[in-house]
């Protein structure tokens, strides 16, 4: 049993000490920046997303335009333009995630109740 004990005591400690961590971290960050630039990375995300799509529009609407091909030109450039867009914000996404992973990593597996 006092074996337990210690072990939980460390491992209270441990996480004592990454919540300190944490804490420190969180203190020393200017208020609502955070915000601030996950605010601006949808606004990023939503214009991608919208611009991609117009793009696609119109380059279809110019391909039917100029080369008498009906709608199929405007249709193909919409799927292409959501397509390419969708994976665009995809992309960048990720990219954020990983970034946010390593700034945060995760925290360790808790400890385990196992009677020994």
């Amino acid at each position: 049993m006092p074996h337990k004990d210690r072990a939980r005591e460390e491992e209270l400690g441990r996480l004592a000490s990454r919540l300190d961590t944490i804490e420190a971290r969180r203190a020393g960050a200017k208020p609502g920046s955070a915000d601030a630039s996950r605010v601006s990375a949808g606004y990023r995300f939503a214009a991608s997303l919208v611009g991609g799509v117009l793009m696609g529009v119109g380059f279809g609407w110019l391909f039917d335009r100029y080369l008498g091909t009906g709608p199929w030109g405007l249709v193909g450039g919409t799927l292409i333009g959501v397509c390419l867009s969708t994976v665009t914000v995809v992309r960048e996404a990720a990219r954020m995630s990983d970034e946010a992973a390593k700034e945060n990593p995760a925290p360790a597996a808790p400890f385990d109740d196992e009677d020994e």
